[in-house]
């Protein structure tokens, strides 16, 4: 990506000598065309690989495909306005455009008031930040310093809700079980050790308001310097208690709460003000497009298939911490877990060792986070992008779902 300072950039893109692209229409691109017109830059069009999206309108502008994008000149402006920067570069670095922006500066610089797009200043702020972070691991794999920009921490195996189409497989589990915090604080702070920075740590499930000791999870994770960022997620089924609403005012931390409306989220609109009253950081917003990506089944694919899953994947940035064990992603860590897959040596790694080997474990880290083209739970995926078919948010299912198990475990 090519570096720039927006108010020096300005003036070139407002001359009207060459097009400015935004790639990706959705939330982001919605923010980034608000602030490029705050600097009174005309944007031509939006581009999304998304073919649902293509040859339709999104903020009054024209949605093209990648490929008619490759037909405008070279010199075209094309910020990118997703976290989706690895597939995005790579998509225009074929098409030999010369001008190619990231959205951070531009964001930093702009003014954004509550309201703005129909969000709140807190989640602007918060989508902002995860641009940057998306940004800043762009070359984790040849940087000394090991950062890992989102590092999941199962804190509970169980939910308020089931959602049959949940991509963390909650549906599954028969007898859930909430995490043991002395096993997590033991786990994490070996991670910690091997780990240089954490751009945000999440909490989730699952329902994590289930887990009573959340809020020691809390306090002892943000007491780490090199943590930069927490969130907690919840589905607004469940007050939180004194001691979590304490815990929840720290500075690192917010609130992600997702309103699945008053049949659901029950307690919604009771949790609000209580939030406001004790002045927690929050954003609230009804559920995102969800994928069907819940479903653990082996399919047939090869390594090229595999490889351009995984590149596309919402969560390939991601790792995730379930009872001691480390994990590429969510849907790798739960199916393990429930015994559904192979649990391959390679992709799992144990931090709850005594007297572990601190070089050899920051070795294997860097190999899971930044080395891999794909994990061997990929093959039982559906995958977690823009291609994957759509479905309804949040449908309820009465029973706990059966699963095909695909073991015996391979080392």
């Amino acid at each position: 990506m090519k570096p720039y300072d927006i108010a020096s950039l300005a003036p070139m893109l407002r001359s009207g000598g060459a097009p400015v692209v935004l790639f990706g229409a959705g939330r982001w691109g919605g923010l980034v065309l608000h602030a490029l017109r705050q600097f009174n830059v005309d944007v031509r069009c939006f581009c999304d690989s998304d073919m649902n999206k293509q040859e339709t309108e999104f903020c009054g502008l024209e949605v093209i495909s990648p490929e008619t994008l490759a037909t405008m000149p070279t010199d075209t402006h094309v910020f990118i306005s997703c976290n989706y920067i690895v597939p995005v570069l790579s998509a225009t670095k074929g098409m030999n455009f010369e001008n190619v922006y990231n959205c951070v500066d531009l964001l930093e610089k702009a003014h954004f008031v509550e309201g703005d797009d129909d969000l709140a200043l807190s989640a602007i702020t918060v989508m902002i930040e995860r641009h940057r972070a998306a940004c800043m691991v762009l070359d984790a794999a040849e940087d000394p310093v090991l950062t890992v920009r989102g590092m999941d921490l199962m804190v509970t195996e169980g939910c308020t809700m089931r959602c049959k189409d949940c991509s963390n497989l909650m549906q599954y589990y028969d007898k859930p079980r909430n995490e043991d915090p002395d096993v997590l604080f033991r786990a994490f702070d070996t991670l910690s050790r091997v780990v240089d920075r954490f751009l945000e740590v999440r909490m989730i499930g699952g329902e994590p308001f289930l887990n009573k000791r959340l809020y020691e999870i809390i306090n002892t994770v943000a007491g780490y310097a090199h943590v930069e960022k927490i969130a907690v997620f919840t589905n607004a089924t469940i007050i939180p208690k004194a001691d979590t609403l304490e815990a929840l005012k720290h500075p690192k931390v917010y609130l992600d709460i997702t309103n699945y409306g008053p049949d659901l989220s029950k307690n919604h609109d009771k949790i609000i003000p209580i939030l406001d009253e004790h002045k927690v950081v929050y954003t609230t917003h009804h559920p995102h497009t969800w994928t069907d990506s819940a479903k653990i089944e082996y399919r047939e694919k090869s390594e090229a298939e595999l490889e351009l899953m995984f590149s596309r994947c919402c969560v390939n940035d991601v790792l995730t911490l379930l009872h001691g064990k480390l994990y590429r992603c969510p849907f790798s860590a739960n199916a393990m877990n429930l015994g559904a897959i192979p649990r391959v040596a390679r992709d799992v790694i144990d931090l709850t060792q005594e007297n572990p080997d601190l070089g050899e474990i920051r070795k294997q880290v860097r190999d899971l986070y930044t080395a891999r083209k794909y994990i061997s739970a990929c093959s039982f995926c559906n995958g977690r992008d823009y291609t994957v078919a759509k479905v309804e948010p949040g449908l309820q299912t009465k029973t706990v779902l059966p699963f095909t198990s695909y073991l015996p475990i391979i080392q």
